[in-house]
């Protein structure tokens, strides 16, 4: 496990500074924790990103290959309309929604009656956001109710955190315990089924003789498409977040030279590339 508190100013002493910083410096912050950790052999990597949309979440999709994302919300109405933003972000990212949790979804008492302690569930609306946004078909395929886990109000929960125990151990039979188990089992699932599909991503290739930069589909809805742009172009409309704040450093960008050239393209995140042209500009 990582965290920004583990590497925080005072972090060594037991009392780390809070994490006042916000816009680039966060996103920097956050790519050099994950680029920069040594985290051995891996199965998965589960990232736990900030409620709604930011710099945080963008720059770690444009960064890190992401497989998939579980959206987590809570009854009530304000939760849901945070957590349909995360989705919409997802969904224009091309990053696949395989799960929703509900979390503090109920409470059952003694005689088996559960209670909605919080409010009426909005996982149906969020459903419909999943599979009717913008663009057609959502990346990791339509959502149903068999992809919602709902983890109920368990005491049990309380106790494993308190006593910095993991929720979910060997023989563990709480209702906590199963929908986490339930959850692990169909994530693992879906992430696979992910890995077989061929991905949708362009070959990037730079001519020296033409000076554009080639987008050449070889799979897909866009099989055979091929896009070209200058570098200079590329770079003056390139949306990620270093970018964006070269663009509104003290310099600005306004001195990006008419020969600008990659020197390395290379896969970047989720769906991007990354150029590297030398210099500043990358």
């Amino acid at each position: 496990m990582m965290s920004f508190g583990f590497v925080a100013k005072g972090a060594a002493a037991g009392d780390p500074s809070p994490a006042i910083v916000r816009g680039p410096v966060a996103s920097t912050t956050v790519q050099q924790i994950a680029s920069g950790t040594d985290w051995g052999p891996l199965d998965y990597l589960v990232v736990d990103f900030p409620p709604g949309t930011g710099d945080i979440p963008l720059s770690l999709i444009q960064s890190v290959g992401i497989t998939a994302a579980v959206a987590v919300t809570t009854p009530g109405r304000l939760a849901a309309a945070d957590v349909a933003k995360g989705l919409d972000l997802f969904r224009e990212s091309r990053v696949p929604v395989v799960a929703i949790v509900e979390n503090l979804a109920h409470f059952e008492d003694d005689r088996g009656v559960r209670h909605r302690v919080f409010g009426a569930s909005h996982v149906d609306r969020l459903l419909e956001r999943v599979n009717g946004g913008p663009g057609g078909a959502p990346p990791g395929g339509a959502l149903s109710m068999a992809d919602v886990v709902s983890v109920p109000i368990d005491a049990a929960v309380t106790d494993a955190v308190e006593a910095a125990r993991p929720v979910l151990t060997p023989g563990a039979s709480g209702a906590a315990a199963q929908a986490f188990r339930q959850l692990a089992e169909h994530v693992a699932r879906r992430c696979a089924a992910l890995r077989q599909r061929a991905a949708d991503v362009p070959k990037v290739t730079y001519s020296e003789a033409t000076g554009t930069i080639t987008l050449r589909y070889l799979s897909g809805a866009r099989e055979g498409q091929e896009v070209e742009v200058s570098p200079r172009a590329l770079r003056a409309q390139s949306r990620d977040a270093a970018t964006a704040a070269a663009r509104a450093g003290p310099e600005g960008e306004k001195d990006l030279p008419a020969d600008l050239r990659p020197v390395a393209i290379e896969p970047r995140g989720s769906y991007g590339v990354g150029l590297t042209r030398g210099g500043r500009h990358s």
